[in-house]
Parts: C-alpha cells; sequence; structure tokens
C-alpha cells in the first residue's frame, strides 16, 4: 500500500510533468494498487472486514467504511457495495443517517497556510482525557489530533504548534483560536515570531480569538469525529467505570488508566488523522473551498490553483521561542509522574508486556491494576494523591507583559469575524451528516 505522502509526492511529480500519467500508472501497477473493479470483492468477502471495524466504529458511515477497509486491510470496495450491505444488515441505522439538515456557515481564507486554526474537546473528561487539534481550513488538512490528560495548559498546546512548524517547514500568516488559555502560548508564539520576521507588523496581533461558535472548521472536525469514530471507544471506557473496574477519583486508577489508555488511543488517532488527510472529501457544488486530497493539496497548492501562504522561520528562532512557551522540561510533558513511572513499567514487563487492543484493553488494565496495588507502596499512593496534577490547576494566568506591544489589550478584546481584506470562503455544515460533507 502507497502512503499518503508518496501519493503526494506522485501527484507533485506528475503536476511539475516530471513523467507522463501512462508512466504513473505503471509505477501503481508495480506496487499492486489494483483499482475497485479490479480487486471484484462480493458481499460475502467485505463482510468479515466490515463487521470488524464496526465493533469500533459503530456508526461510521459507508464512505467513512470504504477508507476504513483501505488503511486497514488495504482492499477497496466501491462505495455502492458498501451501501448494499448498510441496507440489508441495519436499515435503521442508514435510515438515521439521512436526517440531516444543512445549515449555511461562512469561512474566510486566501490560501493555504492562510491560518491555522485550533480547538480542544472535552467529552472525554469523564474518564480523565482531553483532546486537542489543529487543522489548516483551507484544504480540511489535520496538523495535529492529539490526546492527553489535559488540554488546558497552553506550554502542551504550545508544543504541538512547534512541532507542526518543523514538520510541515514553516508558520501560517495567522493563528485562530477561541478565547480560551489554553491558546495563549500560541497567540504569543506567533505573534513574537511575525514581529522578529516582519518589524512592519510591531503592535499587531498575528491571532485571531473567535467567539461563540464562530472557529467553524476545527468545530466541524470535531463533530466529524464524534459521527465516526468515537462512539466504540466512549462504549469501550464507559464499559470499566459501568463495571467499577476504573475509578477516575481513584488515584491508581486514574494514572494506571493514563499510562495505558493514552499511548493506545494516541495511535487510534494517528492512524484516523492519516485515513483524514489521504481522503478526497465527497463534492459538493455549493463549497467554493478546493475539493480533492487535503494531503496532496496542503504540500502542493498549485494543484488547486491556490497560494500558499507558509512563512519559513529560521530553526534557531522556533527553538529559542519553544524554550520560552513550550519548554521541554515542563512536567506538563510527562505522561505520569516519575515516581509511578517506575513502578507501572515493571509491573507491566511483570505482567508480560501484553498488547493493548480495542478487545484486550480492560483485560490488560485489570491485570496491571492488581499488580499496581501491590507493588506501589502506601505512603507512595498518598503522595501521588496530594500531588495529582489537576486539569483546572494547569491553567496560567495571561500575563500581559509577556508581549511588549502597545496594543496588547486587542489580545483579550478582539473578535474577528472576518473583513474586506479577508477572502470569503462559502461552506456548509450537515449537522447530522458532516460524514457526507466534510
Amino acid at each position: 500500500m502507497v502512503s499518503g505522502t508518496r501519493r503526494a509526492l506522485l501527484a507533485g511529480i506528475v503536476l511539475i510533468g516530471k513523467c507522463r500519467l501512462t508512466k504513473f500508472k505503471v509505477w501503481l501497477k508495480e506496487w499492486g494498487l489494483k483499482s475497485s473493479r479490479a480487486q471484484a470483492h462480493t458481499f460475502e468477502t467485505v463482510s468479515g472486514p466490515i463487521q470488524e471495524i464496526q465493533k469500533k466504529f459503530p456508526t461510521t458511515g459507508a464512505e467513512t467504511m470504504r477508507h476504513h477497509l483501505r488503511l486497514k486491510f488495504k482492499i477497496r470496495v466501491p462505495r455502492e457495495l458498501i451501501l448494499k450491505y448498510n441496507r440489508k444488515t441495519d436499515p435503521i441505522a442508514v435510515a438515521a443517517r439521512k436526517a440531516g439538515r444543512i445549515r449555511r456557515r461562512v469561512f474566510y481564507a486566501a490560501g493555504v497556510n492562510h491560518v491555522w486554526a485550533f480547538d480542544q474537546h472535552d467529552k472525554w473528561q469523564r474518564f480523565g482525557l482531553r483532546l486537542h487539534l489543529g487543522i489548516e481550513p483551507f484544504t480540511g488538512f489535520l496538523l495535529w489530533l492529539i490526546v492527553w490528560w489535559t488540554n488546558s495548559n497552553p506550554k502542551l498546546v504550545g508544543r504541538e504548534y512547534f512541532r507542526a512548524a518543523r514538520k510541515y517547514g514553516g508558520i501560517p500568516m495567522l493563528t485562530q483560536s477561541d478565547h480560551g488559555t489554553e491558546n495563549y502560548h500560541i497567540a504569543y508564539a506567533q505573534t513574537s515570531i511575525r514581529h522578529q520576521l516582519d518589524p512592519a507588523l510591531s503592535g499587531t496581533l498575528q491571532h485571531n480569538w473567535m467567539r461563540g461558535h464562530t472557529n467553524i472548521k476545527p468545530e466541524r472536525a470535531w463533530g466529524r469525529l464524534r459521527d465516526t469514530w468515537s462512539k466504540g471507544f466512549e462504549d469501550m471506557f464507559a464499559k470499566g467505570v459501568d463495571n467499577q473496574w476504573y475509578n477516575p477519583s481513584n488515584t491508581l486508577d486514574s494514572l494506571t488508566f493514563q499510562w495505558l489508555a493514552i499511548p493506545y488511543i494516541q495511535q487510534e488517532l494517528d492512524l484516523y488523522t492519516e485515513m483524514h488527510n489521504t481522503t478526497s472529501r465527497r463534492a459538493n457544488k455549493h463549497k467554493i473551498l478546493p475539493h480533492g486530497i487535503p494531503e496532496e493539496m496542503f504540500r502542493f497548492p498549485p494543484m488547486v490553483d491556490a497560494c500558499d501562504f507558509k512563512i519559513v522561520v529560521p530553526p534557531d528562532m522556533l527553538d529559542e521561542a519553544e524554550a520560552k512557551w513550550a519548554p521541554p522540561e515542563d512536567p506538563v510533558f510527562q505522561l505520569v509522574p516519575p515516581t509511578f513511572e517506575t513502578y507501572v513499567t515493571q509491573c507491566f514487563e511483570d505482567l508480560g508486556k501484553p498488547e493493548v487492543t480495542f478487545e484486550t484493553f480492560w483485560d490488560v488494565y485489570c491485570g496491571l491494576r492488581n499488580l499496581v496495588e501491590v507493588a506501589v507502596p502506601e505512603d507512595v499512593t498518598m503522595t501521588l494523591g496530594e500531588s495529582i496534577r489537576s486539569d483546572v490547576g494547569m491553567k496560567e494566568p495571561f500575563e500581559l507583559a509577556d508581549l511588549e506591544e502597545p496594543q496588547l489589550e486587542h489580545v483579550l478584546e478582539s473578535e474577528d469575524e472576518g473583513g474586506e481584506d479577508k477572502v470569503p470562503c462559502v461552506d456548509f455544515t450537515n449537522e447530522e451528516g458532516r460524514d457526507q460533507l466534510f
């Protein structure tokens, strides 16, 4: 299976005319990339893979199911065949997915890397897990999608901004988020770097603060995640709580769960991100933003006749900003406290280092939790309970003195909802069927 990155590179080669399209097809044939028609799957051959995917993603639609099959089982199945399967096996769910309403929303973007938008997600807070994402709205490319024990610490969110800047070779013209304190360090860093590179911007804020539900693209990304991905994992975690295997208020329960669940869920989120970034959005004649595969559009803007506003930043400047706004030694980057890490790692080795999967998660957790109960001394447990990190406690005040600019009140008071200098791009939100439009 060819990775999304290689596909994007091949698309770039074809785009700039370094090979003919016929040669491109020869390469695909050599790599064994057969079309859906050539693979000739039937109702019987796809039933098993679909059922396995539905255990984890019970609400996923036909189009998303097609991409799960492509990534997980390396098979290409016509959408019509999946629809036929769904209508026969679960007609009630099919009818429920058709009951969507479309609301018109407007998003402003002039091209690729004009804006990077961010948002947090607290629907899993009851399990001790919190999510955060960054998205390039013009192409719909997910810059990051992470799970951690907090998403309200600005240093943690800032680290993802710096990682993305290094990974993708620069920063955007503007960053954008709601008024949450977790986004302060991105606003600081973006504004500071832009001012250093272009002194003419002195006195201006290079971050848009959005009020209400005007941070459209990240909200739609969360909606799609919940519609097509979240339910299976939520049901799995709820099973542990309902059966009293896991009590989020218990210190050892909470730390053991975080140590086991966060790396596992991050792997699943990485697979979701790959599928999202390498999958073309469904065509929509009402949508002005470009159609296509997000990764290809993000890496090769000329494919969709778009400009790339990416700003290249010297590595030493990024290092300096990261040391100030997201210092690597900060405790927020520790999965669990170091003391507990020592005990739980040894217990996991004693357990035989079992593989953590959707089916085995609670078996592994219960076995590990029993060993941790015996291994961790009571006084250490009490110390961990007293010092355990609170998500609310990690929030930091916004210090105006951290940026030496004359218009800093704008940081707290601005509400950028578009203007004459922005290019309006009409987009739509399908409240019940984001799988179809996003």
